[in-house]
C-alpha cells in the first residue's frame, strides 16, 4: 500500500510541474503577443512623431486659455465644456481628458507638439493592449492575432494622424 501512495504522490508531483510548464509557456506567449501588438502600433503610428500641429489643433492648445494655464487651468478644465477655454461657449461638448493631456503638455514641455505626438502614440498603443486584453478575455486566447492586427491598420483613424500639418 505505501509503495502505491508514494506513486500516487509522485505521479501528483509530477503533473503540477508539467501544468506549471506549459502556464509559464503560455504567460510568455500571451506576453510576447501584447509586446508584438504594442510595437507594430507604435511602429504603425510613428511616422506622426515628427509633424507639427493640424490646422485646427490651436482651438483647443494655443488660444485655449485654460490649457494655457498649464497645471492651474485643470479646474476650469473639468468644469466647463470643451471649447469655452477657447470661445466662451458652454456648447455641450465635455471632453476633459483631451485638455487635461493639453494643459500638463503646456505645463511641462510648453506646446511642443513632438511630445503631444508621442504621448497620442502611446495612448493608442496602450489601448490596443487594452482591446487585445479584453478580446483575449472573452474568447479565451482562442484564435489568430492577425484579425486584430488588421483592426489596428484600419485607416479611419491614420488619415488624421499622418495628414499635412501647418508651419508653426
Amino acid at each position: 500500500m505505501a509503495k502505491f501512495k508514494k506513486r500516487e504522490k509522485h505521479t501528483y508531483e509530477q503533473q503540477r510541474v508539467e501544468n506549471d510548464a506549459v502556464h509559464q509557456t503560455g504567460h510568455n506567449q500571451s506576453l510576447y503577443a501584447y509586446l508584438a501588438v504594442f510595437a507594430f502600433a507604435f511602429l504603425l503610428y510613428s511616422n506622426t512623431l515628427n509633424h507639427d500641429v493640424a490646422l485646427d489643433d490651436d482651438v483647443i492648445t494655443k488660444a485655449n486659455r485654460y490649457v494655457q494655464q498649464g497645471l492651474e487651468g485643470i479646474p476650469s478644465i473639468f468644469s466647463k465644456g470643451f471649447y469655452h477655454g477657447f470661445n466662451n461657449v458652454n456648447e455641450g461638448s465635455y471632453r476633459p481628458l483631451v485638455l487635461l493631456n493639453m494643459a500638463i503638455e503646456k505645463e511641462y514641455w510648453d506646446n511642443d507638439p513632438h511630445v503631444g505626438h508621442i504621448f497620442n502614440v502611446l495612448f493608442y498603443a496602450l489601448s490596443c493592449i487594452l482591446v487585445l486584453a479584453f478580446l483575449k478575455a472573452l474568447f479565451k486566447g482562442q484564435g489568430s492575432y492577425n484579425g486584430y492586427n488588421i483592426t489596428i491598420c484600419c485607416p479611419s483613424n491614420s488619415y488624421r494622424g499622418s495628414c499635412k500639418c501647418k508651419e508653426s
